[in-house]
C-alpha cells in the first residue's frame, strides 16, 4: 500500500493466537470431530469464538486496533521453490492468446 508520502508500507500477515492471555481454539485438534461447533475435551481451557463474536472482534480491531499494543512473539520465514510453467504447445498458445488478447483462431 502507498500512503500520501509515496512510501511503500509492507503488509504483514499475522495470526491471532490469544486474547488477553487466553489461547484461541483453532484447527481440527481443538474441536470435537463429531460436533464441529464443540471444543474437544483437550481444549476446554481455550477460547472458542462463535461467528458473531468473531465478527465483532474484527470490527473492533478495524476500529480501534491502531491504538492497541500488539506483541510479536515469533517470526518465521521460509523459501519456496516454484517450478517454471511448462512451454506452450500450439493449441494452448492459441487458447491463451485468445484469452489474453482477444485474438481469434484462423
Amino acid at each position: 500500500q502507498k500512503d500520501n508520502d509515496d512510501k511503500v508500507d509492507k503488509l504483514l500477515e499475522a495470526s491471532l493466537v490469544s486474547i488477553n492471555g487466553q489461547t484461541l481454539a483453532s484447527g481440527t485438534s481443538d474441536f470435537d470431530p463429531k460436533q464441529s461447533n464443540k471444543l474437544a475435551s483437550s481444549a476446554k481451557n481455550k477460547l472458542h469464538l462463535q461467528a458473531q463474536q468473531a465478527v465483532e472482534l474484527i470490527d473492533r480491531i478495524e476500529k480501534d486496533g491502531k491504538k492497541w499494543t500488539w506483541t510479536i512473539q515469533n517470526v518465521t520465514s521460509s523459501q519456496r521453490k516454484q517450478n517454471p510453467p511448462l512451454p506452450f504447445i500450439t493449441s494452448s498458445l492459441q487458447q491463451e492468446a485468445n484469452r489474453r488478447l482477444g485474438l481469434s483462431v484462423s
